[in-house]
């Protein structure tokens, strides 16, 4: 009898432990698997490269003494015509009758008188009648000869694309007075970038060289 008890209270009391495992055992935790971004990578500061065509302040031409600055009239209905001023408020000088770019100096005159247009650009180029083209591209598109040839009396260089950085010198000379002519006013003028930048006026009395002006781009 004690031995068939103690053999039920063996196996009760080993249920139990057994049982304690499975009754009173700590509850499973669930595992939480947190999402942990990335921090973001570091602004990188550097300096932005800019392409395109740079602007370029305007030049502002030494005039030689004795040389005045003219305002001269213009009219945006009027028609242009050759004459070495900009006729129609465009920024452009005789267009239509000469070449027209970025960079155009412009020689007119009213006598008779062969008088010719002389640019040096920062090459070192002369540009004239004798030399048309420069390396830089300068291209003088009209020798104007008075009475002595054509009858012509405006002379133009211009630079098509950009011109080049640097010293620009402008000289005029009475070539000859063609049998006729005396004393001449002549103007240049000069535009840069679309716009007029000036209207210079001077008297030339025959073989008379002078430098007009100068300016840096």
């Amino acid at each position: 009898m004690k031995k068939g008890l103690w053999m039920v209270l063996g196996v009760v009391g080993a249920l139990m432990l057994l049982g304690g495992c499975y009754i009173t055992g700590r509850a499973a935790v669930p595992t939480v698997h947190a999402t942990v971004s990335a921090p973001p990578p570091p602004t990188v500061v550097g300096t932005a490269t800019v392409t395109g065509t740079a602007t370029v302040a305007a030049p502002r031409p030494v005039l030689v003494t004795g040389v005045t600055t003219l305002q001269p009239a213009c009219n945006p209905n009027a028609q242009e015509v050759l004459n070495g001023i900009d006729d129609n408020c465009n920024g452009q000088i005789d267009e239509g009758w000469v070449g027209s770019g970025n960079l155009q100096i412009t020689l007119g005159w009213n006598t008779p008188a062969d008088i010719d247009l002389y640019v040096v650009d920062p090459s070192g180029t002369e540009i004239s009648y004798m030399q048309t083209q420069s390396p830089t591209g300068g291209f003088l598109d009209r020798d104007a000869r008075g009475a002595c040839t054509n009858g012509d009396v405006v002379e133009n260089v211009y630079w098509n694309g950009q011109p080049p950085a640097g010293h620009y010198i402008i000289r005029v000379k009475y070539y000859s007075d063609c049998g006729v002519a005396g004393p001449t006013p002549i103007t240049v003028s000069i535009s840069f970038g679309g716009q007029i930048v000036g209207a210079y006026q001077y008297t030339l009395s025959p073989e008379q060289t002078v430098e007009m002006a100068s300016f840096d781009l």
